[in-house]
Parts: structure tokens; sequence; C-alpha cells
């Protein structure tokens, strides 16, 4: 351990130093890397406090509420449910309850879940993000060591890689970040097997590609598999190992790693097939997120077109699927490497795969084709995710360039090195020549809004073009110095610093889904209900759930689509639908939503003039008082109305629907529920959750089948008399997922456990 230390003794030392500074506001001030200013700054109830500000908490960044709509309430769910010792199969809480561990993206399997478990909710996401940055940092840099890389540049390679922009935008998601850890390791084991054809290497491959299904994120999957495959090829067909026995060997771990992964992967199929995924025409109404050729700018300049943490971004579609960014000397690596292709021997490799997934990233023929037939798992993404590999590819790019520089003369750096001053003064050229023509005599026909915005893609040339000369002084003046390494280092730290932090929110733990006077009154009633709120700025979907509170409501692209036909057509009163991933409700009939057990709304004060208003005699003009709803709490923001056509979450009916016993649910947790019961005559039990494959159902222990009530609910047939029923998650999918991970892992450890014991009497290759 001790010689292992001192070999990367440099890498350990960069990786603390990084994420200490990257990371301050977590270690110094106890932050959280969390959008809480836009949770407590945008919405009610949590808008009533101001948190010590004069007008409220100001919002860093708009764009990234997925991250407290989605991300992190499945990650409470996942942590409360390994506290409970259960599966976090079920969902309760959103749509009237639809599975969670199928779906991909809550990362159910993820490992680093753990860290709530063990650290609690705050502490541990926190520690949730840092470990994304870290990891994918040391899994990047032992990917380039084992390709004879100096230990220096291997740790600028892992540098841009774990800090490029890609990385920290979508660092906050919890998903992304850590396909990224997994990536490069696939790439270390196909490394060393291609390189020496050594079944030794393949061992680790199988777990390493269940920790990378297990990230949470369809696209970087599916990425990063085709990536390390084409990779293999690439490399064994160089090095003369390329043959049907090897590829016949690879293929099996991989399809190991598969199988490992079955007790995630065959519940997604499972609610893929029955979800609006494939349905909704939300990345087909953004052009499937193809980016137009003006977005190229990006890779020099990210905020040429602004930045919505400052509120002036005026670019194309949205913010985050559009960042190129890998850095400066990212850029200028890239620039290197296309001057230098004929020496870049193994790297070409990396630089070709760079531009071809640029070319997938933008609008053309090419990329089209994915959407165009409909290519399982990304078509149905923005096409900007693809952005995982080009930043892939250009940490290696920029890993070959720092070990290579050193050996080039003046003449050679200025032939690679024009392009990027050309490409930073021509911007400013002519920006500065176009406002002049417009200042001078106003006939470019151009707005002032148009001034405004060429005026921000100035300023923000600055930055860039300062970082360009900064390095290009130092690679001219340095280079062959022992200094230049560490300048080098710096600058990029400095440049992607800068971009992450302007970017990324940091917020105290006070804003990580606080308690309001509103959420505490709806937390103390003791019934089992479901609550709803007007459509507005107002408790958005999916973040009742940290409170414990049920909706019909919800957000969610794989939401099933028979919840979201149901939530339309019955509450919003839409035949004419279109699935989408949200459901938010624009109906406030109390009897539809007292059926489905809806006993609460929450409503805005308003002025009489319709506008929001917080403190005072305020009142509300789109859900008024009647006899149906009346008002049971305020606060200084919200009234809490109480539904008087409440219905209970299950009720015994006879076949003309009228109540003919009494039930109630005396356990209910998330995959499981038992029901007392008493009937006068035969009838039906109706549980006002959601009919979904896998619920199974026992009266008094003896099974009985689970129907459907107004083809959505569940519903159970009952004799006369009393008894107890009980609900069981237990889909087919998780269990024969679990019945063949469980056989695949067996397989593993026995040809695992073999390799090892007879090593030295296997073939050295094949």
């Amino acid at each position: 351990m001790n010689e292992l230390i001192r070999k990367h003794l440099l890498f350990f030392v960069v990786l603390i130093a990084s994420i200490s500074i990257y990371y301050w506001k977590i270690f110094i001030k106890g932050y959280v890397p969390f959008p809480g200013d836009l949770l407590v700054g945008a919405y009610y109830p949590w808008l009533e406090n101001t948190f010590d500000y004069v007008v409220g908490v100001p919002v860093k960044n708009p764009l990234i509420s997925d991250v407290f709509s989605q991300i992190y309430p499945w990650k409470v769910l996942i942590a409360q449910s390994i506290h409970s010792f259960r599966w976090p199969l079920w969902n309760p809480y959103s749509y009237f309850g639809y599975p969670l561990l199928a779906n991909l993206q809550s990362g159910a399997f993820n490992i680093f879940n753990l860290l709530m478990v063990l650290f609690g909710n705050i502490k541990g996401w926190s520690m949730m993000i840092i470990s994304q940055t870290a990891f994918s940092f040391l899994a990047m840099y032992l990917f380039l060591r084992n390709l004879k890389l100096d230990s220096k540049s291997s740790i600028m390679g892992g540098f841009v890689y774990a800090f490029g922009g890609f990385a920290v935008i979508w660092s906050q998601f919890a998903s992304v970040g850590f396909s990224m850890v997994w990536i490069p390791l696939i790439m270390l084991c196909i490394e060393s097997f291609a390189r020496k054809s050594k079944l030794i290497s393949l061992t680790l491959l199988p777990p390493i590609i269940f920790g990378l299904t297990s990230s949470g994120h369809f696209q970087s999957i599916v990425y990063g598999i085709v990536f390390s495959i084409a990779y293999y090829l690439y490399r064994s067909h160089n090095n003369k190992t390329l043959n049907q026995k090897n590829i016949l060997i690879l293929s099996f771990f991989f399809l190991l790693g598969f199988g490992l992964s079955a007790i995630q992967l065959i519940p997604t199929i499972e609610l893929s097939t029955l979800s609006i995924r494939f349905k909704e025409v939300y990345i087909k109404n953004v052009n499937y997120g193809l980016l137009p050729l003006s977005e190229i700018l990006k890779l020099y300049f990210p905020d040429f077109y602004g930045n919505p943490a400052t509120g002036n971004y005026w670019g194309s579609f949205n913010y985050q699927e559009t960042v190129l960014y890998c850095g400066i000397a990212g850029i200028m690596a890239f620039v290197h490497c296309a001057f230098n292709y004929k020496k870049l021997g193994l790297y070409k490799f990396f630089f070709i795969v760079s531009l071809l997934s640029l070319t997938l990233a933008f609008d053309n023929s090419i990329s089209k084709l994915i959407y165009i037939y409909k290519l399982p798992l990304i078509s149905t993404s923005a096409a900007g995710r693809i952005i995982v590999i080009f930043s892939f590819c250009v940490s290696a790019l920029v890993a070959h360039w720092i070990s290579k520089i050193k050996f080039a003369s003046n003449k050679q750096l200025v032939r690679t090195n024009w392009p990027l001053l050309a490409t930073t003064i021509m911007p400013a050229s002519l920006i500065f020549w176009i406002r002049h023509v417009y200042q001078s005599n106003n006939q470019t026909g151009l707005l002032n809004s148009d001034i405004i915005n060429l005026s921000v893609s100035l300023r923000n040339l600055v930055f860039p073009f300062l970082i360009i000369l900064s390095l290009l002084l130092t690679v001219f003046m340095t280079r062959k110095t022992k200094y230049f390494w560490y300048i080098v280092l710096v600058i990029t730290a400095v440049d992607l610093f800068r971009f992450g932090w302007k970017y990324t929110p940091f917020v105290p733990p006070s804003y990580v889904f606080p308690d309001t006077p509103a959420t505490d009154f709806l937390k103390s009633q003791a019934d089992i209900f479901r609550v709803e709120k007007e459509r507005g700025p107002i408790l958005t979907p999916n973040t009742w759930i940290p409170y414990g509170l049920t909706s019909p409501s919800g957000y969610d692209p794989m939401v099933p689509i028979d919840n979201a036909l149901y939530f339309e057509k019955t509450l919003n009163n839409n035949d004419n639908l279109v699935p989408s991933r949200y459901s938010e409700i624009n109906q406030y009939n109390a009897k539809s939503l007292g059926n489905v057990n809806v006993k609460y709304l929450l409503v805005i004060k308003r002025t009489e003039a319709g506008e929001y208003k917080v403190g005072g005699n305020s009142y509300y003009y789109k859900i008024r008082e009647d006899m149906n709803w009346q008002k049971v709490f305020e606060s200084d923001s919200v009234y809490v109305l109480e539904n008087k056509l409440f219905k209970p979450r299950v009720e015994i009916l006879d076949k003309q629907g009228n109540t003919v016993g009494k039930a109630s649910i005396t356990v209910y947790t998330p995959n499981y529920l038992e029901i007392s019961y008493e009937s006068n005559e035969n009838a039906s039990l109706v549980l006002y959750d959601s009919w979904f494959p896998g619920w199974i159902a026992k009266i008094d222990e003896k099974p009985v089948e689970v129907l459907k009530q107004d083809e959505f609910f569940r519903k159970v047939l009952i004799n006369q008399g009393s008894g107890k029923i009980t609900f069981d998650y237990k889909p087919k999918s998780f269990l024969l997922g679990q019945y063949l991970s469980l056989t695949f892992l067996g397989t593993w450890l026995i040809i695992t456990i073999y390799i090892k014991l007879h090593y030295d009497r296997l073939p050295k290759n094949f």
C-alpha cells in the first residue's frame, strides 16, 4: 500500500487539492450542491420564508429544477427503502403510484446510494456529488496510465475529464456523472485485453458494466458500451490480436455484465414498454436536441450566447443540452492533434471518435438517422448527451498533448495554434463592426435586444481569450521546463473551476426541502390522503415526496402511459391527449378529485388583481371557498382547502357503486399494504392506487386476483363478512431479473476464481 501511494503520490495530492478547492463551500461553509435557492426562491409555500433576504432568496440557476423535482426525491425514497431493508420497488407518492426501481433514471442499484443511507440525506447527497468527480478523475487517470502515459499527463487528462463542462453541468443530476466513473474502467479492462489478450484483464468487466447500468442514465450506457466495443476492435486490430476467439471471449464477459444487470434491466424493459417514453413528442418538438451549427462556438466560448446563471442566455434549446466545453486546454489539444494527425498513433481513435460524436450532436442528415429510425434508448433524449463521449476523447487528447508538446518546435507551435487566436479575434472583430455600423447609421436591421445579446457575447469572449493567451505564452515559453505542467494545471483549473462555479449552485442545508407551516399542517393530518395544488409556482411536481405526501400529479418521462392518460382524462377532462411526462391539475372539481382520495388543495394567496402576495389579507380567485372546498389552514403565502367530497383511499362497493361496508388500511408501505374490512354483502374492495403488473393480493392468506376498477385502480372481490386483505408488490420482471442476476453472479465468481487459481497454467494470450 505504501509503495502504491508513493507511486501515485502526485495524483493523490492533485485529487485532494482539486476536490477541496472546487467543493470548498461544502467543506468550509457546510453548503450543499443542490439548487435549493431555486426551490425556496421561486416556489410557494417556501417563498414565504425570505431566509434573511429582504426580497427573498436570489436564484442562481433556474434551469436545473429536475434535481429537486426528480433526482433528489427518488434518492430519498431509495435510501429510506434500504434503511428499512426492503427493495425500492414502488413509488406511492406520485401518479397514484408507479414503479421506482424499474425506472432506470432513479439509479436504484447505484452503489453510491449507500452514502445517503450512512450519512443522511443532506450530507450523503453532498458526498454523492463529490464522489462523481473524485472517482471519474481516478478512473480516467488509471486508464491513461495504462496507456503508458506518464503520471503528469494522465493527471491532466483525468482533471479535464472530471471537471470539464459536461461533467460539472450534469453533476447535480447524480446520474451522468456516475456513468463517467465506469466508462474509463470498462476501457481499462478492454485496453489490457486488447494489448495482451489476457483473460485476467476481463474478470472485473462484468461488475463494472453493472456499475454503468446502475448509474441511472440511458444514453450513457449505450454510448459507453458502443464506444468501448469500437475501441476494442480498433486497438486489437492494431495489435494484431483481433480474432474470432478473442471476440467471443470479450462478448461472453459483456454478456456476464448484462446478466449481472438483469435485476435492473428486465424491470426497466417492462416499464419502458408500458410508459410514455417512446410515445411522447417532447423531444421531437425541440428537433431532438440537435444543435445548430452556430453552437460550435461553445467549443471555445461556453457563454458566447450568455448563461442561465446570469439571466442573459439567448442561445438555442436548453443550455445544459448544448455544452461542448472541455476547457481551453481541451480545445488546444484537439487542434494540436488535428494538425498532427499522422503522428497520433493510438490517439487517432480518440480524435476520430471526438469528430464523430460532435457530428452526431449537430443537426445534419447523418445525426437525424438516429431519430428517423428510432434507435432504442438514445432516440428518446436530446442529441447533446453524446458529448459524454466527446469529453472522454478530448481528455485523452489532452493527456497526449501534454506528453508530446515539449518536443514541438516554435515553428510547429505557430502552425498549430494560430487558429486559436484567429477564432477568438474574428468573432470579436465581427461584433465590434456590427455594433459600430448599427450605432453609426442604424442600417443593420438589428433590434436593440440583438445589440444587447451581441454585447453579452463580446463580454464573454474576454475570459476565454485571456486563458488562450495565457496557455499559449506558457506553451511557447515554458514547455521544456519543469514548471510547465504546473502552470498549465493551474490555468486549466482557473478556467474550469470558474465555469463550474458560475453554473452550479451551492446552498445552505436549510434550503433543502425546509419545513413550512403548510407542509407541517399536512404532515400532521392522520388520514391516508392525497394532496393537490393549483397549477402555478406552488409545490412543483414531486416536491411533496420528501415530506411523505402523496398526489395524483407528477413529472417523469417513464410514467406508465395508463397513469398519464387517466390523470388527464378523469381529472383534467381532456380526451384529446398526446401523452406527456408532465401531469399537473388544471381542473379543480371537488368531486373528481375527492373520488381519487384528494383531501387537500393548496392555492396561492393573491391580490384582487390576481398577483401573488405574501402576507396580509389576500384572496384567491382561481379556486374559491364554496360548499365543497373549505379553508382549513392559511400561512403567509398559501391557503389549504379541504375537500368535503373526499373519499378514503379504500372503499367497499356493490355493483351499483354504493358503499356496503367499512375498510381501513392498517399497514401502508411502498411495496406492501394490509387492509381490514367488514362487508355487509358480497362486494368489491377498491383501493385507489394504480393497477400495475406485479401486485399480488391475498384474503386471509388465500391468493385472489387483482382486478381493475375503472380500468385503472386495484380491486378484489370479497365475500360478506370480515377479513384481512394484503397487497404485495412482487413483479415477475424483478423476480426474473433477480434470479438471472444471481445466476450470472455465481457464474462470474466461479470463472473469476478459476482464472485466479489457474492463472499460471492458462495460455498467456489467445
